[in-house]
């Protein structure tokens, strides 16, 4: 079962300092929980086969490679923060592919790689911030788009939904009960499943849109309205 594997996984990566992911499944999703005490450093336990179980802390650098972005339930922020999306755009037709470029470009640049890969250690210890570029936000909010069907149904201008500041907007705010309604009915539109109404506000509420109660008693959210 799942159990067995996440274990098996475990027991892998006791000792090691770099794991490669050649292909990641594009059906089944993440197992969560597991995942984030693996990346974490969190203490964890493990077992050889036959043999006792033992507690370690993986730290391990994970490097995760497919084609398609891994397929997940979580949604929280806690699991998003632990990735960093690195998206090859420029393809190569066959003819003009270079044979063993790896091994190439460690011979001549391994000195400049290993320079710019200390000095960022270095930054991150006196400002304990990474750098992270555009094309790493877009890819990963393309990726958050595709897997929250609330995330979808906000960025879709057929959903006629738009965001306004939370003092000053000039449009009436939406109704919990609106909003829910609205959004159920474009996830029929598209094909896609809705969440439960207590999942769905939970998203709202991790994409910065948290329900208050308006003057008449109605609960709503003053950064939505209808365009």
């Amino acid at each position: 079962g799942l159990d067995r594997l996440c274990e098996a996984v475990a027991t892998a990566l006791a000792g090691k300092r770099f794991n490669i992911v050649p292909e990641i499944d594009k059906d089944k999703p993440i197992p969560s929980a597991d995942f984030k005490a693996m990346v974490s450093a969190d203490s964890i336990s493990a077992r050889v086969p036959h043999g006792k179980v033992f507690t370690f802390k993986p730290w391990v650098a994970n490097w995760f490679n497919g084609n398609h972005f891994p397929v997940t339930k979580d949604r929280s922020s806690a699991f998003w923060r632990r990735w960093y999306v690195i998206h090859f755009k420029n393809v190569k037709p066959e003819s003009e592919r270079v044979l063993n470029l790896e091994e190439k470009i460690v011979k001549s640049e391994l000195g400049n790689i290993l320079f710019e890969a200390l000095a960022e250690v270095q930054n991150y210890l006196a400002t304990g911030s990474i750098k992270e570029p555009k094309a790493h936000k877009g890819a990963l909010n393309k990726w958050k788009n595709n897997a929250d069907s609330v995330l979808s149904w906000l960025n879709d201008a057929l959903s006629r939904v738009a965001v306004q500041p939370l003092v000053g907007g000039t449009n009436p705010p939406i109704t919990v009960k609106s909003a829910y309604e609205h959004y159920s009915q474009w996830c029929r539109d598209v094909g896609r499943k809705p969440l439960g109404k207590l999942e769905f506000k939970v998203s709202l509420t991790e994409a910065g849109h948290s329900e208050t109660k308006n003057s008449s008693g109605y609960y709503c959210y003053k950064t939505l309205c209808y365009q």
